[in-house]
């Protein structure tokens, strides 16, 4: 496979989600809360903000990972181009690492491979379902 080849299937691998209304830029991720219901809620705090503005959370987790945000660079969109927060991929190599250790056990199941990413690390999130996303700590 060519350079150019692969680069554009590194970035045609994840799919901004809502980057107009859920812009990276300026976003830290603060904590990360599992719930032994397979909830997994993000909590997502303005730069140079103590407490998180936004809580992403999603319903039925499969699997998660925090990594930093450079690793995340190795098979991830272009960042320069969309700034989003959040991203969705079906075919990224983690879901698919995912697919593989299950061993045929996931294979019917229509999962989705989130990442949310910030300029201090980034949440790979399995699930099913699309992220549900609320504003905390407004008054």
């Amino acid at each position: 496979m060519s350079d150019n080849a692969e680069s554009t299937m590194k970035q045609d691998t994840y799919q901004p989600w809502r980057p107009e209304q859920f812009p990276r830029v300026g976003r830290e991720i603060v904590a990360v809360r599992w719930h032994p219901s397979g909830e997994l809620k993000i909590e997502v705090a303005e730069a140079g903000a103590d407490a998180p503005s936004l809580a992403v959370t999603f319903a039925h987790t499969q699997a998660y990972q925090g990594v930093d945000e450079g690793l995340r660079l190795l098979d991830s969109p272009d960042w320069s181009q969309v700034r989003a927060l959040i991203y969705c991929s079906r075919n990224s190599p983690y879901l698919l690492r995912f697919r593989e250790n299950a061993a045929g056990t996931m294979d019917n199941f229509p999962l989705t491979h989130w990442l949310v990413a910030s300029g201090n690390e980034c949440v790979d999130v399995i699930t099913e379902c699309e992220p549900i996303i609320v504003s905390v700590g407004a008054e």
